[in-house]
């Protein structure tokens, strides 16, 4: 999995992740009871969080080895 963008909202920290198998979205709201689990899209906009842990994993390793040219966007 490659990561090929990413965007932050201002939420306390929730990140889309857009790779080249799909986009997921960290969850990283204040206060949330899912801080860090993987949704299909933001939580507040319907996402269902993923149970699938390889996925996850999978996911935050190649936001680790991700590199951006520039500043990402921030909503």
């Amino acid at each position: 999995m490659k990561v090929l963008n990413t965007m932050i909202y201002l939420d306390g920290g929730s990140t889309t992740v857009f790779t080249d198998e799909g986009t997921w979205c960290i969850d990283g709201r204040i206060g949330t009871d899912t801080k860090d689990r993987l949704y299909t899209d933001h939580p507040e906009r319907g996402g269902r969080l993923i149970e699938n842990m390889e996925l996850t994993k999978s996911v935050l390793k190649a936001l680790k080895e991700y590199k951006p040219m520039y500043n990402d966007n921030k909503l």
